[in-house]
């Protein structure tokens, strides 16, 4: 091999060790996105995930907009321009008992824990006592400003990984005490929290119904940009009936190419959620 061979060889070997440890830097300075593993992500890799979360702004301006009612975007469906909407809800059983549990399991996002391809994990969440006239327990986190870090994951493209993605819970109502305090028409928050769950206005006094709901947004870096809402309801039948509702849409020019791909994997990421 010649001299000039040689070089020319050492020089393609130097560009190509430079242009890795160049990525590699690039890599480490980028925020957290979403991540794919070989394997499910197991509770070290998912501690330092939520870690992670707290420096992480959300990728979107419509954080909030699932609440009821949502100002700007109004109840009953409306959503940005151009996202796309899912919604799915059932009955899951009758009486207070029911009611109470289920409040537990969605307030703590254990909503997917029986669900071996998916799940959310939660940062702890920090319990102070309740105010004697409420019946709504006042909760924060170790979070900056009582949000919780969330992050969900799901065994994606046929099987072979998992994806990681960051999150953060954006607000949680529970029953009509907070709704109460959170909004100026608590009867209106009812109304209109009890027609998007029956698709029928109320024909019972509001004050009859329990409402409680929970929703976390997507953070900078999800391939996803959107809002996820659980809303619990006790009807005055002692019907107990959960609904999800997602607004979401692709996030970046490599989300926005993957989107379509990951409409089937959202319908049954919120669905299982019902089971």
């Amino acid at each position: 091999m010649s001299r000039a061979s040689i070089y020319v060889h050492m020089t393609r070997f130097s560009f190509s060790v430079s242009s890795s440890i160049h990525c590699t830097q690039a890599l480490s300075r980028a925020p957290v996105a979403t991540a794919f593993h070989w394997k499910r992500p197991d509770d070290v890799r998912l501690a330092l995930a939520l870690n992670r979360t707290r420096d992480l702004s959300f990728n979107h301006p419509y954080v909030g907009s699932t609440q009821i009612p949502s100002g700007e975007y109004a109840h009953r469906s409306k959503h940005p321009q151009g996202w796309s909407s899912l919604e799915f809800s059932g009955n899951i059983g009758r009486g207070e008992a029911v009611y109470h549990a289920a409040l537990d399991v969605m307030m703590d996002w254990n909503v997917l824990d029986e669900v071996n391809w998916a799940g959310i994990r939660a940062e702890p969440k920090l319990s102070f006592p309740s105010n004697p006239r409420s019946r709504t327990k006042i909760s924060s986190t170790q979070s900056e400003g009582g949000k919780r870090g969330l992050c969900t994951f799901a065994q994606c493209y046929g099987g072979f990984l998992w994806a990681l993605n960051p999150c953060r819970q954006v607000y949680a109502v529970s029953d009509d005490a907070a709704a109460s305090k959170t909004f100026s028409d608590s009867a209106a928050y009812f109304a209109h929290a009890v027609e998007e769950i029956t698709g029928k206005p109320p024909l019972a006094k509001p004050g009859k119904f329990r409402v409680s709901q929970v929703a976390y947004a997507t953070l900078r870096g999800h391939l996803i940009a959107g809002e996820e809402r659980l809303t619990l309801v006790l009807a005055p039948d002692g019907k107990v009936s959960l609904m999800v509702r997602s607004i979401s849409s692709g996030a970046g020019p490599l989300g926005r190419l993957l989107f379509p791909l990951m409409r089937g994997m959202q319908e049954r990421f919120f669905r299982d959620q019902i089971v």
